[in-house]
């Protein structure tokens, strides 16, 4: 996907970009996802979901942000470069912050719950597999009660975390 080269400002008032309704690249101003990449600097860059309504009147090559995103400060702008992005790619990159982190261990503590209470459901109904003693019960139901209580101080943390 080719690069073009916009103008970030740190202006919005909301976590979607908005961009300019005359004067701006159409591919761009058509796309439902941008990435954006500061050429100052590389490593601050994102995927930002599109306002679908472009700011009236506008023109130029500023696209608009939410202060705090990229590391911008309010009122301040940068040089950067956009293109398309998926909406794949936007989604997963909203897993590499704190809130899909939390996501992630919650999906990973109840998937392996779910694993240990239903390979033992599975030697309760008269289906052995495997012959499994009492020590190793012990410990498997230890680590499913371990992995249900980090599942609900995750969800716990989504909870109060996240932003409505």
């Amino acid at each position: 996907m080719p690069e073009s080269k916009v103008i970030v400002k740190a202006e919005g008032s909301s976590p979607v970009v908005t961009v300019p309704q005359n004067g701006f690249y159409p591919a761009l101003r058509s796309a439902s996802h941008l990435k954006i990449t500061l050429e100052k600097y590389p490593t601050r860059n994102g995927i930002f979901e599109v306002n679908t309504t472009p700011r009236e009147g506008a023109e130029g090559l500023d696209i608009y942000v939410q202060p705090g995103q990229l590391g911008l400060g309010y009122g301040e702008s940068q040089s950067a470069l956009a293109s398309r992005a998926t909406r794949w790619s936007y989604r997963l990159s909203q897993l590499r912050t704190p809130n899909g982190n939390l996501l992630l261990g919650t999906l990973a503590s109840a998937l392996i719950s779910a694993s240990i209470d239903g390979s033992l459901a599975i030697g309760k109904i008269g289906v052995q597999w495997f012959l499994i003693d009492a020590v190793t019960l012990d410990v498997l139901t230890a680590i499913s009660m371990f992995c249900k209580i980090v599942t609900a101080v995750l969800a716990f943390l989504l909870a109060i975390w996240f932003k409505k």
